[in-house]
């Protein structure tokens, strides 16, 4: 099986044979097409996608919505007309961890998916991420650059506009998440928690949580594929 995660930067190429998923390639979202997948004869394609225009130039790959992925997820909880698929991947990738899960995506936008022992998907987060608020800066002052990511949380207060900046975004960006995921368990108390996403090293480091491996996302979209029967 041919599986796709597609994010809004980038999208990972994998294929599952029995349990084991082979990442075959990251591309840039932007650089989509099906000529690059590299599609075996009688393979079936699954997908989840947070991009439907580059979802629509993919009509052979079948994306995952709330109708599939309720194979394997209670969805009462939420209003899944709203869900995003990349969001049930993960949810459903956490029914592979001991239960309760609270998986902490951090991307483009940092988001949390909240999985209690019955496999309820509770709902959760959505926020900027450490990229997005970079460039929100950029757009939308008169003097301030684009700085670039960087990997560990700054210690001290910047000296300059350049280490306030950092100082700033990425001690928010992860104070932002602390503060998130402090909230979710005083709502419904302990969860085990992950982190995972093109940001995850940074924001795990910064939290003391684990990283979870690169597949994550993709073993969602497998568990709620093999779900169809």
């Amino acid at each position: 099986m041919l599986l796709l995660d597609i994010g809004n930067t980038h999208a990972r190429i994998a294929r599952a044979e029995g349990e084991k998923i082979t990442i075959l390639r990251i591309v840039r979202t932007g650089d989509l097409s099906p000529e690059l997948l590299p599609v075996q004869e009688g393979e079936e394609l699954w997908g989840a996608s947070v991009v439907p225009a580059v979802s629509a130039k993919l009509p052979c790959v079948r994306f995952i919505t709330a109708a599939e992925a309720r194979a394997v997820l209670d969805l009462s909880c939420v209003d899944s007309s709203t869900v995003g698929a990349d969001r049930l991947a993960n949810a459903a990738a956490a029914l592979d961890m001991e239960l309760p899960a609270l998986i902490l995506d951090c991307g483009s936008a940092v988001t949390i998916e909240l999985v209690d022992r019955e496999r309820r998907f509770l709902g959760g987060a959505i926020a900027p991420g450490r990229k997005l608020l970079r460039q929100a800066l950029r757009d939308h002052t008169a003097q301030l650059p684009e700085i670039p990511l960087s990997g560990r949380l700054p210690a001290f207060p910047g000296p300059n506009t350049f280490e306030a900046m950092r100082f700033g975004i990425d001690r928010g960006a992860a104070g932002s998440a602390r503060e998130l995921i402090a909230a979710c368990e005083k709502c419904y108390g302990t969860f085990n928690k992950i982190v995972t996403g093109g940001d995850a090293e940074f924001f795990a480091l910064a939290l003391g949580l684990p990283v979870a491996p690169p597949d994550f996302t993709l073993r969602g979209v497998l568990r709620i594929a093999r779900a169809q029967g």
